[in-house]
């Protein structure tokens, strides 16, 4: 029943490797979670360097791999649950030609009864296939990561430079380093100066401070860089760019809670007509995220 809410999410978002393998651990072919893993391995490699790529692929998801298919052949609960206890004294490796060896001697035979140790890892060699079908998967997975990321650059840089104001271009820079810093460094990099000062300013000091992400963790690593980026941002506007800034960040942004505070924070306490004038604007934006926004906006506006 979920598979094909799955596979549609995937083909939309095709650039989040991680959600994508999980996906295809799921429901994918041998092949399918061949490929996700590769692209994870990619993405690893890209932000990381080979020696964490390298221990992703042939330690991190061949064990997971391997205690996935122990935990399927397990002929009852507490079967799983031994394995589940001793699952760090399970070993498991994969040579350049894509042999495959285990040692499974801290379980019993019978707590994985429902599957021969030779057909384990023939399923497992299946999985992750030799180096030479490796460094194919490999190429062909880069190939479509560089392809998909070069034309959503394309599609995302035309978006932005149609902006008409200098702050909604640093706010879809900004939700861009939310959803996919990797993607963003990447626009950062092709746009690196804005026809308005105050975005460019902003847009350079953002650039700067890049080697502050750690982009193996994801979405998660920008969070700080952004916040600070904000804070610096309303602190450097003119006063009469405040407003406009706050709207657009509560256009692009509000769907994050801690920005929506942010944003709630710096539009209760100020006085400001240059914001004030945008207050029932932003509180429609943020409405529909936060019960609590939306109770405060029908105090407000009653």
């Amino acid at each position: 029943m979920l598979e094909p809410y799955l596979r549609a999410f995937s083909a939309t978002h095709s650039a989040e490797s991680a959600i994508n393998l999980q996906i295809f651990e799921l429901i994918g072919t041998t092949n399918e979670k061949r490929k996700a893993l590769i692209r994870m391995q990619q993405l690893i490699l890209a932000q990381s360097g080979k020696r964490a790529a390298e221990a992703f692929y042939q330690r991190s998801a061949l064990h997971a791999s391997l205690w996935s298919h122990l935990l399927a052949a397990a002929p009852n609960r507490e079967a799983a649950a031994r394995i589940l206890n001793l699952q760090h004294m399970l070993t498991a490796n994969i040579s350049d030609n894509g042999r495959v060896s285990l040692d499974l001697s801290a379980i019993e035979r019978s707590d994985y009864a429902l599957i021969d140790p030779d057909q384990l890892i023939r399923n497992l060699e299946m999985e992750f296939g030799s180096a030479k079908d490796l460094d194919e998967v490999e190429n062909e997975a880069q190939s479509v990561r560089d392809d998909e990321l070069e034309s959503y650059l394309e599609q995302i840089l035309r978006e932005i430079s149609s902006a008409g104001r200098q702050e909604e271009r640093i706010a879809i820079v900004l939700d861009e380093m939310l959803k996919d810093p990797y993607v963003g460094a990447a626009i950062l990099r092709s746009y690196r100066r804005d026809r308005g000062q105050f975005a460019t300013k902003v847009l350079v000091d953002l650039l700067r401070n890049l080697p502050r992400i750690n982009f193996a963790m994801g979405s998660q690593s920008a969070w700080g860089l952004v916040m600070k980026t904000i804070q610096n941002a309303m602190r450097d506007a003119y006063p009469h760019g405040r407003g406009p800034l706050l709207y657009y960040l509560a256009k692009h942004l509000g769907k994050h809670r801690p920005i929506r505070e942010v944003i709630l924070e710096k539009l209760y306490s100020s006085r400001s007509f240059y914001i004030q004038q945008y207050r029932e604007e932003i509180l429609r934006f943020l409405v529909d995220d936060d019960k609590k926004v939306a109770r405060s906006f029908r105090r407000r506006t009653s």
